[in-house]
């Protein structure tokens, strides 16, 4: 049986952290207490003791946190003795800085995509909706004067293909019928 202290646990670790681009901490069992025995960020544990407890217990530990002015993931896993008992808890910490600078650039990509293309959207409506009501109206203004006799209102709007072509394409046959009649008089 081997036991690492402290003093050589730092300089175990360190190397290997910089080889990941990680930050490593070491936190053991002592008194019934998790105690942390190395870090490479300060000596000290990353995350608070609720998610090493749940660690130790089993419970899959997955935060994000800020060490020093990085992002970072961190990872908090159990550790066993040759006995099978669990001793401790070891916490690895991936810089996620990039990765999250560059989400939160897309996140800003995107919302403002969202708005241009929404804003789009809606002027592409105002404008089908004021054209829709010109329409509208120029053929209900046709519509009265033709109810009140005036036989000379063009009626326009009758090469639409939707519902206000229709309407004119009707209003033209009233008019026509109309005129008929007051011929035939």
């Amino acid at each position: 049986v081997i036991d690492i202290g402290t003093e050589l646990s730092n300089p175990y670790f360190t190397p290997l952290a910089e080889r990941l681009g990680a930050e490593i901490s070491v936190n053991v069992v002592s008194e019934g207490k998790l105690v942390n025995q190395s870090s490479t960020d300060g000596n000290q544990a990353f995350l608070d003791n609720s998610f090493l407890q749940d660690a130790l217990e089993g419970k899959p530990v997955f935060e994000q946190d800020v060490l020093e002015g990085r992002d970072m993931f961190i990872k908090a896993v159990p550790f066993s003795s040759f006995a099978g008992e669990k001793i401790g808890v070891i916490e690895v910490g991936t810089d996620a800085t990039e990765i999250l600078a560059g989400a939160r650039a897309s996140l800003w990509t995107m919302l403002g995509v969202t708005l241009v293309i929404s804003l789009l959207a809606l002027t592409a409506f105002f404008l089908f909706a004021k054209s829709l009501g010109n329409a509208i109206g120029r053929l209900t203004s046709t519509m009265g004067r033709l109810a009140s006799g005036d036989l000379t209102a063009n009626v326009e709007g009758e090469d639409r293909p939707d519902e206000t072509g229709a309407m004119a394409r009707a209003v033209q046959v009233f008019k026509d019928n109309a005129l008929k009649t007051k011929e035939l008089e």
